[in-house]
């Protein structure tokens, strides 16, 4: 996904330009989660911002474990305990995703 960063910037503007309308100016703290050892790219980290790292890694995440009812891949993923231990006291989350 990082091509995309270099031949359509215009993607990645308009995605800050999102965060910033619809949460900064709204008092949240963006928390941008990463796999384990991947780095944050094409979004704005201000210095409000915090960057948590996932205890897994992208291959980690993507390599099923199992199948469901349905047949369907099951993958892993962080678990809420590990993101609640990193994140500390908060009280409210609004979760949102931005894959890249």
């Amino acid at each position: 996904m990082q091509i995309l960063w270099k031949h359509k910037p215009q993607v990645y503007s308009l995605l800050n330009e999102t965060i910033d309308e619809r949460y900064r100016k709204k008092g949240y703290q963006i928390v941008f989660l990463t796999f384990k050892n991947k780095p944050v790219f094409g979004v704005n980290v201000t210095n409000n911002d915090m960057v948590i790292e996932s205890n897994i890694t992208f291959e980690e995440h993507i390599t099923p474990i199992g199948k469901d009812e349905n047949g369907e891949d099951i993958c892993r993923y962080t678990s809420n305990e590990y993101l609640k231990q990193l994140l500390g006291e908060f009280e409210e989350l609004v979760v949102c995703g931005f894959h890249a």
